[in-house]
């Protein structure tokens, strides 16, 4: 059984996204239309193939799993991938195998035997990945663009268990050609893992039509945003994928984003798309800048008595000027005040004599907002 283990791949899943990956070439501040991807180096992993150093594979071996274990499938795992050749606009990575580590459990499904039917209750997409780590301007909008095309295809299969308690996989003779694949623009080398950027858009269609959907809810009450690719299509899917790095400094402090495609086993939301075998292609891709971001800045903060005057520069069409302050500079509690006016007078149960606070502004225009402007502290008088 795998008792417990969605917890261990979950914890590995952690430790890999933690891992310091390369970084671009291009400077961070570019012109409206760059490709900041180009020049940068694509990076595989599979569980297999170690490139965390192990430490997903080491996990899954200390509770007992085997590679390809067909003595007991219980107790196996499979994921295994390589990129075979790449290059800054795409790459080929084959696959030996998507993988089935998870957590099984049987499900009220029964076999011609009357005996249930087990399945995998976990979602896994982190087994296979492929991901390039990009330098960004924060509080900037940028769009991916790709086409992607399958040959992954396997038998379905139903897990068996024997007498003694281990498991086995049994052919049923359909076989499936649709894989699922997870892209997502996110947060590398954060101590939470590799969040994805709200707000991330993905689309993705084949000959006009969409194939993108979000997958039912897994045991982590994670969702994902899935693109389907059918290996027996005789064309590319063409995805498009457009995130805006959050403008927060203090939020967001790294000067680098992911772009992640993965393509695990995604057992418990797709059960008939284990071990899956052939190759992944990727061309054309290109990750482009949009408008450039402004900053705002703070004119003035004078400090009265219990009270704050604070200013900032005018802007041309701004529907609102947002002054927030805190009492600590990391902005933990932090009070949000809306303005149609540049110039704002703060007042509040936190504003106290002689408390120190600090401010910070940022102007709503029809293109969004703009970053937040560094903070400034000011004693109350």
């Amino acid at each position: 059984m795998r008792k417990n283990l969605f917890k261990k791949i979950t914890a590995a899943v952690v430790a890999l996204t933690m891992t310091v990956g390369l970084t671009g070439v291009v400077p961070a501040a570019v012109k409206k239309g760059t490709d900041i991807s180009n020049g940068v180096k694509w990076q595989g992993f599979s569980v297999h193939t170690r490139e965390d150093g192990g430490e997903w594979e080491d996990a899954l071996k200390k509770d007992g799993q085997k590679y390809m274990n067909t003595a007991d499938t219980k107790k196996s795992y499979g994921e295994n991938a390589k990129i075979a050749s790449q290059t800054s606009s795409g790459f080929l990575m084959n696959i030996t195998s998507t993988g089935w580590s998870a957590n099984w459990a049987p499900t009220s499904a029964k076999d011609k035997n009357g005996d249930p039917i087990w399945e995998c209750v976990g979602n896994n997409p982190w087994g296979v990945t492929a991901k390039k780590i990009l330098k960004i301007e924060k509080g900037r909008t940028y769009t991916a663009t790709f086409k992607m095309k399958s040959t992954l295809k396997n038998e379905i299969t139903e897990s068996k268990e024997r007498a003694d308690g281990t498991g086995y996989n049994e052919g049923t003779g359909r076989y499936n050609y649709i894989k699922h694949v997870h892209v997502k623009a996110y947060r590398n080398n954060t101590k939470d893992g590799d969040p994805g950027i709200k707000g991330t858009k993905v689309t993705a269609t084949y000959k006009g039509k969409s194939v993108v959907s979000t997958t039912k809810t897994d045991a982590s009450k994670t969702k994902y945003t899935v693109i389907a690719l059918d290996s027996r299509n005789d064309d590319y899917v063409n995805v498009t994928v457009k995130f805006t790095v959050p403008g927060d400094n203090i939020a967001y402090k790294q000067k680098t984003a992911g772009i992640m495609i993965a393509m695990g086993a995604f057992l418990y939301s797709f059960p008939d798309e284990n071990n899956m075998q052939g190759n992944i292609e990727v061309k054309d891709f290109k990750v482009v800048a949009g408008d450039k971001v402004t900053t705002s800045k703070l004119k003035k903060v004078k400090a009265g008595k219990k009270k704050i005057t604070v200013s900032t520069k005018r802007v041309k069409g701004a529907k609102s000027y947002e002054f927030q302050y805190a009492t600590n500079k990391s902005f933990k509690g932090k009070k949000t005040v809306k303005s149609k006016k540049p110039t704002k007078v703060l007042k509040g149960k936190k504003i106290k004599s002689k408390k120190t606070i600090y401010v910070r502004v940022r102007v709503k225009t029809k293109k969004g907002y703009t970053v937040w402007s560094k903070a400034k502290k000011v004693k109350v008088k």
